[in-house]
């Protein structure tokens, strides 16, 4: 680790790239629109970098990890002023909600965060919604999550959820419903049950094509956000406009900054994963009838059981032992011992032939992530440990210790480590 002292005259302003801590010797400075005081301090992780102003004459002491850095940007490439600006007009004109969107990796939850902070600064009591599934900050992914914010923050990996509902994926598409619902039923228990005075809304990076915006812009609507922030993406900017721009306080463009940190689709995983294990390590097994509890998600528990005579037929056909099958309108899906060998699957097909065939195989139900129910209708993480279908009972493992009304599946899947194996194309289960 090196450690740096550097003096900031009143007005300048530098780019510091975690991972690294700042400590305030003298003075004070801006950070994502919260100001940091002499004796206070803020941390930079690896994935993340910030500007920082010096709103008088300052001295910070700084602890530099492998990989940090400290820049002086070029004039234009730092839009912290501008971002501070336009979110204090929006809150100036009497906006008590907005929401922000962008790519992936625009800047919106560092916006989200800075909206938060500029409500905070003026004494309101500040909720946040986080509805990017695919890179959850204040809940596990797949879940939307809500919080109060308490403190100045720098990044919404530091709330801790009030609420939250699963959705099953990391990504919104084909699921955008349920994102939809959970998003709005957010907002609303945040002005309901909290009393809070201002909401931030963070939304995921699939903005391309006309209908991923407007599931996003309807949620909305009806949530009630009065104002939304677009980051970096002008032609995005004028499809939201023109979709949302009379409605409340309108929309706004702020720029994304020039120099940024770019997560790769492995950085973002990585991330997922501690995500994951801090929700779910330390959990405890939970033993439960499935005929004691509402099951949603699964392919198979959602069909008609087929029969021991029916089972041992189509495992005839398979040439592995069935453990468990079902049919709906449009699909059969099996539970088998073992993968299937030759021709088998098309066979079986031919004879279910207004069904789609899915095979399960026994082994890959461990890891996959769901949510328990409780008697008030509150998700809570799960994950998937086995299911004996001989006796109709699943095994999970969940922080949550209460009675159990229903489970939601997903459709991901963990290993030993919480990182994501595979990604089916229907349903897990």
């Amino acid at each position: 680790m090196i450690t740096t002292l550097l003096h900031l005259a009143e007005g300048r302003l530098v780019r510091v790239s975690g991972p690294l801590t700042v400590s305030v010797v003298d003075g004070q400075v801006l950070v994502l629109g919260a100001i940091f005081s002499r004796g206070s301090s803020f941390h930079v992780d690896e994935f993340k970098s910030y500007g920082v102003k010096a709103l008088v004459d300052s001295s910070l002491k700084i602890y530099m990890s492998p990989g940090a850095s400290v820049e002086e940007p070029q004039s234009g490439e730092e839009p912290l002023d501008l971002w501070v600006s336009r979110i204090d007009d929006v809150m100036r004109r009497g906006c008590s909600s907005l929401a922000v969107m962008g790519p992936t990796d625009a800047g919106k939850s560092s916006v989200a965060a800075l909206a938060a902070n500029r409500a905070l600064l003026r004494g309101l009591r500040t909720g946040v919604v986080d509805a990017d599934i695919g890179q959850a900050d204040i809940g596990p992914p797949a879940f939307v999550s809500a919080s109060i914010v308490e403190k100045p923050i720098l990044s919404l990996r530091e709330l801790r959820p009030l609420y939250q509902r699963f959705v099953g994926s990391i990504s919104p598409q084909r699921f955008e419903r349920r994102v939809a619902a959970a998003l709005v039923e957010s907002v609303l228990r945040l002005r309901a049950e909290e009393g809070v005075d201002f909401i931030v809304v963070d939304t995921d990076g699939w903005v391309q094509g006309v209908n991923a915006v407007e599931y996003k812009l309807e949620a909305l609507r009806l949530s009630g956000i009065e104002s939304i922030v677009v980051m970096g993406d002008r032609e995005l900017y004028r499809l939201v406009d023109r979709m949302y721009g009379r409605y409340g306080c309108g929309v706004v463009y702020l720029p994304s900054p020039a120099q940024r940190r770019i997560r790769d689709r492995g950085a973002r995983r990585i991330l997922r994963s501690r995500q994951y294990r801090a929700v779910l390590s330390g959990s405890r097994p939970r033993r439960i009838s499935m005929s004691d509890v509402s099951v949603q998600g699964s392919c198979l528990f959602a069909g008609t059981p087929l029969t021991p005579m029916e089972l041992q037929e189509i495992g005839r056909i398979l040439g592995v032992k069935v453990l468990a099958a079902s049919v709906t309108g449009d699909a059969l899906v099996a539970v088998v011992a073992e993968k299937p060998r030759g021709n088998s699957v098309a066979r079986l097909e031919s004879l279910y032939e207004r069904q789609q065939v899915y095979l399960v195989e026994k082994g890959s139900v461990k890891g996959v992530l769901a949510a328990v129910v409780d008697e008030r209708g509150r998700e809570h993480p799960a994950l998937v440990d086995d299911i004996d279908f001989a006796t109709n009972t699943i095994t999970l493992y969940t922080p949550f210790e209460g009675e159990v009304r229903g489970i939601v599946f997903g459709n991901v899947r963990l290993n030993e480590d919480y990182v994501e194996v595979g990604r089916p194309s229907r349903c897990l289960l």
